[in-house]
């Protein structure tokens, strides 16, 4: 009898531990100005980080031991949303996945970096272009990625990096229009959009 009341505990302690991790998602969500974004296949999109300066560089942080166990018993829409990737999290031979680069000599540009939770291995990759424009729909400077894969055994993502030269400055929001090269290798069409605020105000990187 005390052996099973100790097991209940355990459970309404475990089960109270996702609830209250539940619960700080949707807090962080409701706050996130870029969230997710499904695409056609079903694949998710997220910004994880946009930067402006010269030098640029993105890490997905490791997982501790509680992370790992929550990330084991949620959905990965929940934790997706808290930026913990992967079952063990995005480390291989103890070396963090991640994406870095820099600008041209003496110059500074706009960095993106997006990760795509994907349903196949060629999610958004057909030809992939970013294109970034102000909230009046003038278009200004288009970047390809630099990107890196994984896979954990349950979920393949890649972390994708885009810099461009080309976008207004001044701008307090840009606007990012993702897009994918159509069946007829010809047309372009636009697969996610986000509006961001402006790093070159907010978030200088050196």
């Amino acid at each position: 009898m005390l052996t099973k009341k100790r097991t209940w505990s355990v459970v309404i302690v475990g089960v109270g531990f996702i609830v209250l991790v539940t619960l700080t998602f949707l807090a962080i969500s409701s706050k996130s100005s870029s969230g997710f974004q499904r695409l056609a296949d079903g694949s998710r999109l997220k910004i994880v980080t946009t930067s402006f300066g010269h030098a640029h560089t993105y890490a997905m942080p490791p997982l501790k031991k509680w992370q790992q166990f929550l990330v084991a018993h949620q959905p990965s829409f929940v934790t997706d949303r808290l930026d913990w990737w992967g079952r063990d999290g995005p480390v291989s031979g103890g070396v963090s996945y991640g994406v870095s680069g820099s600008a041209r000599p003496g110059e500074s540009n706009l960095a993106v970096m997006t990760i795509c939770e994907q349903v196949g291995s060629r999610s958004l990759w057909k030809s992939p272009e970013m294109a970034v424009y102000d909230e009046q729909g003038q278009q200004y400077g288009v970047s390809r990625p630099t990107r890196s894969e994984w896979n954990d055994g349950t979920h393949r993502r890649q972390l994708a990096y885009w810099t461009v030269y080309d976008f207004p400055q001044t701008a307090q929001r840009l606007v990012l229009r993702f897009s994918s090269l159509a069946t007829d290798g010809k047309t372009r069409s636009v697969v996610a959009e986000f509006v961001v605020s402006n790093p070159a105000l907010t978030n200088v990187m050196q």
